[in-house]
């Protein structure tokens, strides 16, 4: 539907790219959107329309934010602080990270925790049973604070959260978010997910 709506062939998976005044990003594999389009409201309209008469969706917030939970993707301001390390936040996992780009800011630590280390913390799912919202955010395991809840999703009688946990803590491991126990699961949530 892209070409449909922009009338020219859609840049490569996790570029960007003009048609006029518009920028186009597409996402890569994996990303919880196939394309995203900025620009001014009255040439945004005319390629919406295009997109969706070519059969494509146009998604709001809402819809963003339910698919950024579901692909286990990070945000800033959520599973993205000023204290974490990019790779905590699975960064390199989803191409958001350059090892050939010039220098910048806490490359020497990015570089080499890619190369000769890990991290003590990651972004992991969490599967809790019920839809009801989770009122305490801290991940407790054997007694001890593992990490924190970050975002969470009602969907199918479940509650889906990412949340940053200490490595030791393995997929399948039973946590708590106060009275909640969950399951830690690998991400994306596609693979605990039935289809429909």
């Amino acid at each position: 539907p892209v070409p449909a709506a922009t009338g020219s062939a859609p840049p490569p998976p996790g570029q960007a790219g003009a048609v006029g005044t518009t920028l186009i990003g597409t996402g890569p594999t994996g990303a919880p959107f196939a394309a995203l389009m900025v620009g001014e409201t009255a040439e945004i309209a005319g390629m919406a329309i295009r997109f969706e008469a070519a059969g494509g969706t146009i998604g709001d917030p809402s819809d963003v934010a339910a698919q950024r939970v579901l692909a286990g993707w990070p945000t800033l301001g959520r599973e993205i602080d000023d204290r974490m390390i990019p790779q905590e936040a699975r960064l390199d996992q989803i191409g958001g990270i350059s090892f050939t780009k010039g220098c910048y800011t806490g490359q020497e630590t990015v570089v080499r925790i890619h190369h000769r280390g890990h991290v003590n913390r990651l972004l992991r799912g969490v599967v809790f049973p019920g839809e009801a919202p989770l009122i305490e955010r801290r991940a407790m395991f054997g007694g001890k604070e593992i990490g924190v809840v970050r975002s969470a999703l009602a969907v199918g009688g479940a509650t889906l959260a990412l949340a940053t946990l200490r490595r030791e803590v393995s997929d399948g491991a039973r946590i708590s978010a106060g009275e909640r126990e969950g399951e830690v699961v690998a991400l994306p949530f596609a693979s605990v997910i039935p289809n429909e």
